[in-house]
Order: C-alpha cells, then structure tokens, then sequence
C-alpha cells in the first residue's frame, strides 16, 4: 500500500467494500432530503398566501359590509 493515507481505499478496495454504492445511496439521500425540504419550503410559502387572502377577502367583505350599511343609512325612509 505506497502512498495511500490512513482512511483512503484504492478503487479495486472501494469496489469490493461496497463504498461506490454507499456513496451513490448518499448522494440519492441528499436529493430527497433537499426535494423534502424545497417541499416543505413551498407548503409553508402557500399556507401564508392562503392567510393572507383569507385576511384579504375578510376585509373585503366587511368593506362592503360597512358602505352597504352606510347606503342604507343615507337612503330615505330609513
């Protein structure tokens, strides 16, 4: 073994251990993980557009609400 550091397999060693396929698994793992996360990311960023148009649509509503009322007031015979 010339040249090679305490913790460094040749390829032929890496092969017959499994690590190529260790490594694949990894990297196949760090791609899920990153695809879960973007994920969650995007459920968070809909959840808060969904808050906000409910908010939105609420104080539409009670605008409508408050010049409906204001009609009614102004309106003779009332």
């Amino acid at each position: 073994m010339d040249g090679l550091e305490s913790r460094e397999f040749d390829e032929e060693t890496e092969k017959l251990l499994g690590l190529e396929d260790i490594e694949s698994a990894l990297e196949q793992l760090d791609t899920v993980a990153d695809s879960d996360l973007r994920t969650d990311e995007t459920r968070d960023a809909d959840t808060a557009r969904d808050v906000d148009l409910s908010r939105q649509e609420a104080a539409t509503r009670e605008a409508d609400r408050d010049i409906e009322l204001e009609s009614e007031s102004e309106s003779p015979g009332s």
